[in-house]
């Protein structure tokens, strides 16, 4: 099991480097606003994809290109395969083939999209609070599994 805790953005990667993969965990937001997974996780800062889930069940996915560029792939929208709320498990999921992308909530598939900015990189966690108004953000995190193509 593993908890992030915070006030602003920060994520937490691990190595190795990933190309085609599934990734997999169970997230539980105890107090906050947003947990999510970050993956293809490059060298420069802040180049990454975030898929990220609030606890009020909506999702989005972006990808960063920078300290002040992003572009956002999913837009965000209340998925009702979110259990909403604080203390309500989901497990999250993403499969990154090539460049497809293809997002998970609780075994439903939310979206699906082709992009082609980053084809490998780390995987990680993250947790953060909305950019306005944001909370003290608690995110638990457990059984993580990878598998990669």
């Amino acid at each position: 099991m593993s908890e992030l805790i915070l006030n602003s953005n920060i994520g937490c990667y691990a190595s190795p480097d990933f190309s085609n993969f599934a990734f997999e965990v169970e997230m539980t937001i105890i107090k906050g606003d947003i947990g999510g997974i970050g993956f293809r996780f490059g060298n420069a800062l802040h180049t990454k994809y975030e898929f990220y889930v609030t606890q009020n069940g909506t999702v989005e996915l972006f990808v960063a290109q920078g300290t002040a560029t992003t572009k956002t792939l999913v837009k965000p929208v209340v998925s009702p395969a979110v259990h909403q709320g604080l203390n309500q498990t989901n497990i999250i999921a993403v499969v990154a083939q090539g460049n497809i992308i293809t997002l998970y909530v609780n075994s439903q598939q939310i979206a699906r999209v082709t992009d082609n900015t980053y084809s490998h990189g780390q995987i990680g966690l993250y947790a953060s609070s909305y950019a306005t108004a944001g909370h003290l953000t608690e995110v638990v995190y457990s059984n993580a599994r990878v598998w990669t193509f």
